[in-house]
């Protein structure tokens, strides 16, 4: 094999090696550009569902938990620092919500 061809194979060889590496922070900075920022400053512990989902959107997910006489949910917030918020919902009375997020 010539030095040419050696040449040619080694820089396809760094091509393939790099190619990954190089697309793919392409995709982790076209996904930032995606993710909302919530502003979670507005937000106060014992406010309604609906008023937080006015003010921050719908969750991505809601996990629910059954206690005895109340369920709490858990609503999950994709974002640049992920959020989670929990709300009280005792039996016969409006949710509340627990925490409230840093901003």
């Amino acid at each position: 094999m010539s030095l040419g061809h050696r040449f040619v194979l080694l820089l396809l060889v760094l091509f393939l090696l790099l190619a990954p590496l190089i697309s793919g922070g392409a995709e982790f900075a076209d996904k930032d550009k995606d993710i909302p920022k919530l502003d979670l400053a507005k937000l106060k512990r014992g406010m309604t569902p609906d008023q937080v989902r006015k003010l921050v959107g719908a969750p991505k997910h809601i996990a629910r938990q059954i206690l005895y006489h109340h369920y709490r949910e858990q609503w999950v917030y994709d974002a640049a620092n992920p959020v989670r918020l929990t709300f009280d919902c005792p039996r016969g009375q409006k949710a509340q919500l627990l925490n409230q997020p840093e901003p």
